[in-house]
C-alpha cells in the first residue's frame, strides 16, 4: 500500500502537479477505519504489522506547474527548438500547458539527456547547466534559463593498437598504426571496442579486455585531435571443450547440436553468440542463454541453457456475419514437433453457411538461417446464392523473415482444386477464408 501511494504520487507529479498528495484511506482487518496522507517532502509510512481489508487512494492533484518559457544560451535558434525536445514532447507550434509539464526531477533528466546527446555526437566536454528556475505559485507557469557550452569537437587522428598476453606485458611486435579521421563519438568508441574484442574472442581468447586512452591532444581550429592507444588484455587462449546442452524436455539433443556447431579447437564466442541466436530464431523457446564453465588445463566447455516455450496453444473463434450469421470454431498450434523444431496449425470454422478448415505445416530455417518452408491445405463448403462452392487447395513456399522491418516476403506455388457444386455459376466475393460480407 505504501509502495502504491508512492507510485500514484510520483505520476501525478510527472505530470506537472507539485503539490499533490494522496489520501489513503484503509478498513483494518478488524473493522477499524484510519485516513493518512502521503505528499511530497514528508515521511509517508504504515506501520509494519498494518493489515486491510480495503484500502481507498483519493487523488487531490492541486495547480498543475508547466513552463512558461524555456531559454537556452549559446546555441542558435535552430538548435534551441531542437533542444526544447528533451524538456517536453515535440510537435506543434502551439502547446497547451498541459503539453508542457514542469517537474524538478523530469528538469534534471533533461539537461543530463540534452548533455549526452552533445557528448555522443563528438562534443566530449560539453556541460548543460540551469542558470535559474522561476516559478510563480499562484500562477504554476515555470521560466527556466538553459547554459549549453558544447565546447570543441573531438576528432581522432591516430588509433595505435598494442597486444598484451597480461595486463603489464606487451606482446613483440604487436603494436600497430592506423590513420581513422573520424568523428570521436561515443558510437565510434563503442564499435571500436566491440570490433577489437570480437577479433580476439574469433582467436580463441574468451577473456580479453580492451580500453582506450588517449596519448595526445592537439587544438586544430575549432576542433581537437586526439590520437588513441587501444590496449587489448587477451588474456590466455583456450581450447573448445564439450559442448553442453540443459533445459530441454522435448527438443532432441541432435537438434540443439544442428544449430549450435563450433569448429574449434579454440573456442570462439563469437560462434557460440550465433549458435544462440539461430537457438533463439527457431520460436520454441522463451530464452536462450550461453555460459563457459570453467575448466582445467585451459579447456573450457561450452553450454547451451534453454527455456522451452509453450507446446500447445488453443484459440476459441466466434462470431457473427451478415450471411453466415453465428460462427465458431477453434485454431490450435502445436509447437516443436517431434522435438526438431517444426510446427503445425490447424484452423476449422463452422457458420450456418459454410464450413472452413486448414492446416498448415512450417519448418524453420530451412536452407538457411532466415528461411521459413511452409505447406498448407485449405477445404471449404459454402452455401451460396445461387449454387454450392466446394474447393480444395494446397499451397507450399518459403518466406524469408525481415525482422528488422517487422514485417515478412516470400514465395508460394499453390495448387486450387473445384470439384464443383449445384445450382447456376455465380461470383463471390470472397475473403481470405472463402467468405463474403462479415462472415468468418
Amino acid at each position: 500500500m505504501e509502495d502504491a501511494a508512492l507510485l500514484l504520487l510520483s505520476q501525478v507529479e510527472a505530470a506537472g502537479f507539485l503539490k499533490a498528495q494522496v489520501e489513503v484511506a484503509l478498513v483494518l482487518e478488524n473493522g477499524q477505519a484510519t485516513n493518512t496522507v502521503c505528499r511530497r517532502g514528508q515521511e509517508f509510512y504504515l506501520p509494519a504489522e498494518a493489515r486491510s481489508r480495503a484500502v481507498h487512494f483519493q487523488v487531490v492533484r492541486g495547480r498543475r506547474y508547466y513552463f512558461a518559457g524555456l531559454e537556452f544560451e549559446g546555441l542558435q535558434p535552430r538548435e534551441a527548438r531542437r533542444a526544447e525536445d528533451f524538456f517536453y514532447a515535440p510537435g506543434g507550434l502551439f502547446k497547451r500547458s498541459a503539453e508542457r509539464p514542469y517537474s524538478p526531477d523530469q528538469y534534471a533528466r533533461s539537461l543530463n539527456s540534452l548533455r549526452m546527446q552533445w557528448v555522443t555526437e563528438g562534443y566530449r566536454r560539453a556541460v548543460v547547466e540551469s542558470l535559474g528556475v522561476e516559478v510563480d505559485d499562484d500562477t504554476g507557469a515555470v521560466r527556466a534559463r538553459v547554459k549549453v557550452d558544447r565546447g570543441p569537437r573531438f576528432r581522432v587522428r591516430d588509433l595505435a593498437m598494442e597486444l598484451r598476453d597480461q595486463e603489464t606485458d606487451v606482446v613483440p611486435e604487436t603494436v600497430t598504426r592506423q590513420a581513422v579521421e573520424q568523428t570521436f563519438t561515443v558510437e565510434w568508441e563503442q564499435d571500436t571496442l566491440e570490433a577489437l574484442a570480437r577479433d580476439q574472442y574469433m582467436a580463441g581468447y574468451p577473456d580479453a579486455a580492451v580500453r582506450l586512452e588517449t596519448r595526445r591532444e592537439q587544438a586544430v581550429g575549432e576542433e581537437i585531435e586526439v590520437d588513441l592507444l587501444a590496449s587489448v588484455v587477451r588474456g590466455p587462449r583456450i581450447r573448445l571443450g564439450q559442448l553442453e546442452y540443459a533445459g530441454q524436455q522435448r527438443t532432441r539433443e541432435g537438434l540443439l547440436r544442428d544449430k549450435t556447431p563450433m569448429t574449434g579447437p579454440y573456442l570462439n564466442r563469437i560462434e557460440a553468440d550465433r549458435g544462440r541466436e539461430r537457438l533463439s530464431r527457431l520460436g520454441i523457446f522463451r530464452s536462450v542463454y550461453v555460459s563457459y564453465p570453467e575448466a582445467t588445463n585451459d579447456v573450457r566447455n561450452v553450454r547451451f541453457q534453454v527455456e522451452e516455450g509453450r507446446h500447445t496453444e488453443v484459440r476459441a473463434i466466434l462470431g457473427y456475419g451478415s450471411y453466415d450469421l453465428a460462427f465458431g470454431g477453434l485454431e490450435v498450434s502445436r509447437y516443436n514437433l517431434f522435438g526438431i523444431g517444426h510446427s503445425a496449425r490447424l484452423y476449422g470454422v463452422q457458420s450456418f453457411k459454410s464450413t472452413v478448415g486448414r492446416l498448415t505445416y512450417s519448418v524453420p530455417e530451412f536452407l538457411a538461417s532466415d528461411l521459413t518452408a511452409f505447406a498448407s491445405a485449405n477445404a471449404l463448403l459454402r452455401e451460396e446464392l445461387t449454387f454450392d462452392r466446394r474447393e480444395l487447395a494446397a499451397s507450399a513456399g518459403v518466406v524469408e523473415g525481415l525482422s528488422a522491418r517487422g514485417a515478412a516476403g516470400g514465395a508460394a506455388l499453390q495448387l486450387r482444386v473445384s470439384p464443383g457444386g449445384t445450382g447456376a455459376a455465380g461470383h463471390c466475393d470472397c475473403g481470405p477464408d472463402g467468405h463474403a460480407g462479415g462472415g468468418p
